[in-house]
């Protein structure tokens, strides 16, 4: 494996140990009741709260 690909893949690693750990500090946070959690009964809905196309639909 070159060094680069070896870089790569640590970065990877890293950034995927970053966002596990902001993930665990939002569940936790939540289970505080210090923050709203948002729910949605279909794609559509969360796309169109954040003003996304649909899937499927070209924008």
């Amino acid at each position: 494996m070159g060094e680069r690909q070896a870089d790569y893949e640590d970065l990877l690693r890293a950034r995927r140990e970053l966002e596990a750990g902001r993930l665990g500090e939002a569940i936790t946070s939540r289970n505080r009741g210090e923050r709203e959690m948002m729910t949605y009964d279909s794609k559509e809905a969360l796309y169109a709260d954040l003003d996304l196309p649909a899937p499927g639909e070209r924008l």
